[in-house]
């Protein structure tokens, strides 16, 4: 009963939270096919499709992977934990004994650390980003503002 309590006020405390300032996450995004993980998408039913980026009037840049933009996010949520939501916590639940709100606290800091190293797919997903500007990192011509071409895996070539 506890526990569920517990839970249940710092779920209520983290959606009235999240919109004070939380770090975005990074879109994922694929251009192709969803890679072989080791299973299939096809015999659970699953119809999804990773090319939303143009609803955002962004491009999926498979060169800027989620790998890339893990260790800025988890560091600015970190930092977001620390200086918003810990001292508003301590202060909700300092009144109950059986909580050490300290020890909640290091345990999920310490679950983030090194987060982006748990999941070994995050190099093979882009993200969505606005189309580069010269000297952004590219995959393809289309990752490029328009009259920019994609040479080497950066931004920069003009059209002939």
């Amino acid at each position: 009963m506890r526990a569920n309590l517990c839970f249940a006020l710092l779920l209520v405390i983290g959606i009235f939270a999240s919109g004070c300032g939380a770090p975005e996450p990074p879109m994922a995004c694929l251009d192709g096919e969803i890679p072989d993980w080791g299973w299939d998408a096809d015999h659970h039913g699953w119809d999804y499709d990773f090319e939303y980026c143009d609803h955002f009037d962004m491009v999926c840049n498979e060169a800027v992977t989620l790998a890339d933009e893990c260790p800025d996010f988890i560091s600015g949520l970190i930092e977001y934990l620390e200086d918003r939501i810990f001292p508003m916590l301590s202060r909700f639940l300092d009144f109950l004994p059986w909580l050490d709100v300290d020890e909640m606290m290091s345990w999920i800091l310490d679950s983030l650390q090194g987060a982006c190293g748990y999941v070994g797919v995050l190099d093979m997903i882009g993200t969505c980003q606005p189309p580069g500007e010269a000297g952004d990192p590219c995959a393809e011509d289309e990752d490029c503002q328009e009259g920019i071409l994609c040479v080497e895996g950066v931004c920069g070539g003009a059209p002939v």
